[in-house]
């Protein structure tokens, strides 16, 4: 029985996906009221990372937690979301070229929030984070 219903939930994730090219980024993202910040080329950083992280958030009163897994290499940057059984709910890639998204319906995102903003939101997030702070001044 248990098995059924994995089986059931995989094939519907699938069929219920979303996957988004977003061509060249824009050169800044605004990060926050009157800061932007500048989207730096991946060459840059110059070294491999490679991380896991587990996080939780809860949005409009359910609490949900996702396991990251991010790669980021001067060619490549991909961060992966997946759900603590192991399914993917979201993978992001960056080739200092463009942007493929692919998120997955069961995360609830507004409809009012545009998909190519947030994948760029994302990449300035992840810059601002792991890259060094010399290089993002």
């Amino acid at each position: 029985m248990l098995q059924k219903f994995v089986n059931i939930f995989i094939v519907a994730t699938f069929l219920s996906s979303c996957s988004f090219h977003i061509s060249a980024p824009k050169h800044s993202v605004n990060i926050a009221k009157n800061v932007s910040f500048k989207l730096l080329d991946l060459h840059i950083l110059n070294q491999n990372i490679s991380l896991q992280q587990h996080l939780q958030s809860s949005y409009k009163g359910q609490k949900y937690s996702i396991n990251l897994i991010t790669q980021i290499s001067p060619n490549k940057m991909t961060v992966a979301g997946l759900m603590p059984i192991g399914a993917r709910i979201f993978t992001m890639g960056y080739d200092n070229k463009k942007i493929d998204l692919y998120i997955s319906k069961l995360i609830p995102i507004d409809q009012k929030i545009n998909r190519n903003n947030l994948a760029e939101y994302v990449l300035a997030d992840m810059q601002l984070v792991y890259f060094p702070v010399d290089i993002i001044r």
